[in-house]
């Protein structure tokens, strides 16, 4: 692709001039202005992105982690408009969590149909299918259909995470990581004395 080759220009550029701040930082953002993204064009976004990408990089290499955030910033937004593009990308979706942009395919599931196929196929693999119980551990509060899928077959319960009590529907709940790592420890430990019977 075209913008490939300019990139890699900007990026040895931008390694040769790192010494000198006041050099590679200007040519790295006339690099970044040179794609127009407005015509849609997704080559185009991805040399902006990609120009962005190495200027964060550049100012985080050089100590100014303010200035090299916004640059991730400004590529991650060029990347949620190319991905939002349903001419392009029609069979994708985008979703955002905390400080995460979610690329999903678009297909009928979640997670609560992801907990039902685990079970079924662990299920299915076992010779006693009553042998399989499934832990969920969360810290925010727990996925509604994922209690509803953990109910509905009877084979698991849902764990919140958090130093203060909240609302939830999980059935229990540890105050931080050392709690969950003592509690997988402690279950761990309960199935070799189990199968060492």
């Amino acid at each position: 692709m075209r913008w490939k080759t300019s990139s890699n220009h900007t990026q040895t550029l931008a390694a040769h001039c790192l010494s000198r701040f006041e050099e590679a930082v200007p040519v790295l953002e006339r690099a970044i202005q040179v794609p127009d993204v407005s015509r849609g064009a997704v080559d185009h976004a991805l040399a902006a992105f990609s120009g962005f990408m190495q200027l964060g990089d550049t100012f985080s290499m050089l100590g100014h982690v303010d200035r090299s955030i916004s640059s991730y910033d400004q590529g991650l937004q060029i990347q949620i408009q190319a991905l939002n593009n349903t001419y392009y990308y029609p069979c994708l979706r985008l979703t955002h969590g905390r400080k995460v942009l979610q690329v999903r395919p678009v297909i009928d599931w979640d997670k609560g149909k992801a907990v039902t196929f685990l079970l079924e196929s662990l299920g299915e693999t076992q010779h006693n299918c009553d042998d399989v119980l499934a832990i969920y551990v969360g810290d925010n509060v727990m996925p509604q259909i994922v209690l509803f899928a953990l109910r509905e077959v009877n084979k698991g319960c849902g764990i919140l995470v958090s130093p203060v009590p909240k609302e939830t529907n999980a059935v229990y709940s540890l105050r931080d990581l050392s709690e969950v790592m003592e509690f997988l420890t402690s279950l761990a430990g309960w199935k070799s004395n189990i199968q060492g019977r």
